[in-house]
């Protein structure tokens, strides 16, 4: 594709290449991957945490770099940028990436530079939370404003992408706008991800995620309490940090199978590849999860999947790669867990095919050859690739 100038209003609240920030890394590898295929990227951003120089053509320009600016400073810090940056330059395309926080494209209103919103990932469902979330007036009051704004916005963008269709719940009009709304799975660089030539020896299950109610862990915990007697070599490895850790540590104790329950902390992201491998199945019992990166991590690394119903999942994993049952049902998922650990022919072919698949559909390359035809699409320039989900 021809060499586009492009302006991201908003990468994340964290651009990073490293940290275990799922959005800011998301974000990062797509302004890598377009920078390495010769566009010019030119990026506003709250804050930064770079290990690794950014490539050739990607500039990182800090808005407010001494504090966390207002919504208001930041659309202000972005316009004032956008004005300077286009006395010399021209701008094909502006972007506002995942996740798309309400109202900060209006920077550019008046700009006369196409907008593109997204990628979207869908909204974590009420029932996410330990206590279903009940609003006040006052917050149904600020979610009406909050919704109005972001209809105003996706009003004035050219495309919306979203990350599968349970993310059509962030379009505040998916009927009529149609025609502007694309699908792109994020995708992964599975050249970074060494598809496993052996299984593990023992039979283990993996958990790799922020320990927070709405991620399934306790759920995940009821199951392999369940389970556990069916497969006495079998062990529960458990790796992340976040609000609820103590509660996850305290409820490990009290298994009577807490002995084969591993609990290890936050995963570097260097390691997650490694962890993957060494795992008979990956398990992610979420109450709806917006997408799902580790799932796609987990499949790059040639690892069976035991997912949930609701959300993203459902869109990422098939049934030749893995097992998807209803959320909050430990019974079902003890089941399915069971089911694959007991078959080492199971895993294999779960795990080839989960590899095959990221390389054919979610592979980073996939994704970036999408976006870009949403690019084109917009500037009037040809048709659009079909999408993975």
């Amino acid at each position: 594709m021809q060499s586009l100038n492009i302006f991201v209003v908003h990468p994340s609240q964290i651009l990073t290449d490293h940290l275990p920030f799922g959005a800011g890394w998301i974000v990062y590898n797509y302004l890598r991957g377009l920078a390495e295929r010769g566009h010019v990227i030119h990026v506003a951003a709250p804050r930064v945490e770079m290990r690794d120089p950014v490539p050739e053509g990607m500039h990182v320009h800090l808005i407010s770099p001494r504090s966390k600016p207002s919504r208001l400073a930041y659309i202000a810090g972005v316009r004032g940028l956008f004005e300077r940056l286009s006395r010399s330059l021209r701008f094909d395309i502006a972007q506002q990436f995942t996740p798309v926080e309400t109202g900060l494209s209006f920077a550019l209103l008046g700009a006369g530079v196409p907008l593109v919103l997204g990628p979207y990932s869908g909204y974590w469902p009420a029932d996410a939370y330990v206590q279903p979330r009940r609003e006040s007036l006052p917050a149904k009051l600020k979610r009406g404003v909050r919704d109005s704004l972001a209809a105003l916005q996706q009003k004035q963008a050219r495309a919306l992408v979203i990350t599968c269709p349970a993310a059509l719940n962030r379009i505040a009009s998916p009927a009529a706008w149609k025609d502007k709304v694309h699908v792109i799975a994020h995708g992964i660089d599975s050249r970074g991800y060494r598809e496993r030539t052996a299984l593990p020896d023992g039979r283990s299950i993996l958990f790799l995620s922020n320990l927070e109610y709405r991620k399934g862990i306790f759920t995940l915990l009821d199951a392999f309490d369940r389970m556990a007697a069916a497969i006495p070599d079998g062990t529960l490895e458990i790796w992340g940090d976040g609000s609820e850790a103590a509660a996850v540590e305290r409820r490990a104790s009290e298994s009577p199978f807490h002995a084969r329950i591993h609990i290890k902390g936050r995963a570097p992201r260097e390691k997650v590849a490694e962890i993957m491998r060494s795992h008979s199945v990956y398990c992610m019992p979420s109450y709806g999860e917006p997408f799902g990166m580790t799932l796609l991590e987990a499949m790059a690394s040639g690892v069976p999947i035991v997912t949930t119903d609701a959300g993203g999942p459902p869109h990422i994993v098939h049934s030749a790669g893995g097992r998807i049952v209803p959320m909050g049902n430990p019974d079902q998922l003890a089941s399915a867990l069971l089911e694959v650990l007991s078959s080492r022919q199971l895993q294999r072919s779960m795990g080839a095919y989960n590899r095959q698949r990221v390389e054919q559909e979610f592979d980073w390359n996939r994704s970036l050859d999408r976006m870009e035809s949403v690019y084109r699409h917009v500037l009037g320039r040809g048709a659009l690739t079909p999408a993975a989900v």
